[in-house]
């Protein structure tokens, strides 16, 4: 998939490179609405009206891009995402840690995911795979097979320029847009499999995100995420306090604010939740099982944490374990399919 065939968000016409511009920003018009969207850093910026970063300003995301830019094209993936974080006030040390280290683990931790959504074998034939929230872009490395078009969209264009230089050093072609996830900047019945890691908690509607895969999935095809589990026992995905999915928000938010992090922007689901939006954004044959925890994600953590995901793996590899897990573990995994146009659709929760 090449940008041209990129989809207006709004009307879902099709863009096409517009007349040179007085501010010298390339830009792609649609056919339908004429409306103009920019193109920074090599990336179609799609985000419609409405779509909002949970963290940033479009102002200083598109700075801090700008900023990530000229630092990978000087040092490479990893000393942009460092730089990053080195220069993020809003961020602690200790979180910026995790989330390096999270980061450059991510590539095994996807593979690892792509192969319990999936199979063993990985993603084979003409398909078109796109990686809603993409992020760094990790799971686009995973999926990468050469007759596979892989689509990255993201809301954070920082991420999605650390993406293009992950991409550039590993030798992975695929197409990446800026966008929201109840937004896709996608036609209709165009996708193969849509895949997301840890998106839907971070999206304002869930359902509506839903709803939007749902639209560009075709008949068939498949719905593929992780995200935090809301009854989670451990530690808050976001900020690391103990059973923080159980607290409200703003208690979580307090507590983060006391210890020098960013309150986290989240929505988080249980197993029920979650099964229940899947079916009512017309998708079926639901399976929700906790994903697998790899190496890389506890290399280097203190005993105790590594203690805590070798009784993981064992309790994972039981069918009662799996079923605890999937109640009260930190990550839940869903695979499902889109319906054909007509198919009757479970209630939900039955």
């Amino acid at each position: 998939m090449n940008a041209t065939t990129l989809r207006c968000p709004q009307c879902h016409s099709a863009l096409k490179p517009a007349p040179g511009s007085s501010d010298d920003v390339d830009r792609l018009c649609c056919e339908g609405c004429g409306r103009d969207w920019p193109v920074r850093f090599g990336i179609p910026d799609l985000r419609a009206n409405g779509v909002v970063d949970p963290y940033l300003t479009i102002d200083e995301d598109i700075r801090a891009a700008g900023r990530l830019f000229e630092r990978a094209d000087r040092g490479g993936f990893e000393d942009a995402l460092a730089a990053y974080y080195e220069t993020n006030a809003r961020v602690s040390p200790a979180q910026a840690r995790r989330f390096i280290a999270g980061t450059l683990a991510a590539e095994e931790r996807s593979r690892a995911v792509l192969s319990a959504w999936i199979g063993p074998g990985g993603l084979s034939g003409d398909l078109t795979f796109v990686d809603a929230g993409c992020g760094t872009g990790p799971l686009l490395v995973a999926a990468y097979r050469p007759a596979v078009r892989l689509v990255g969209i993201d809301v954070g264009l920082r991420w999605l320029v650390l993406a293009a230089a992950r991409l550039r050093e590993r030798g992975v072609p695929a197409e990446l847009a800026c966008a929201g996830a109840e937004q896709l900047p996608l036609p209709a019945r165009s996708v193969d499999i849509l895949g997301s890691e840890s998106l839907l908690e971070n999206v304002p509607s869930a359902s509506a995100a839903l709803g939007d895969a749902a639209r560009v999935l075709r008949d068939g095809g498949i719905l593929c995420l992780t995200t935090a589990n809301r009854r989670s026992l451990g530690p808050d995905p976001h900020v690391g306090l103990p059973m923080g999915g159980w607290l409200p928000d703003r208690v979580v938010g307090a507590w983060a604010t006391r210890h020098g992090m960013v309150p986290p922007s989240r929505h988080l689901l249980t197993a029920g939740e979650l099964k229940s939006l899947l079916a009512a954004a017309s998708f079926t044959g639901v399976r929700i099982a906790p994903p697998p925890v790899v190496e890389a994600q506890v290399r280097n953590a203190p005993a105790p944490l590594r203690a805590a995901v070798a009784a993981y793996g064992t309790l994972a590899r039981l069918a009662p374990g799996r079923a605890f897990l999937t109640a009260f573990g930190p990550l839940l995994l869903a695979v499902a399919r889109r319906a054909p146009a007509g198919q009757a659709l479970p209630r939900p929760g039955a």
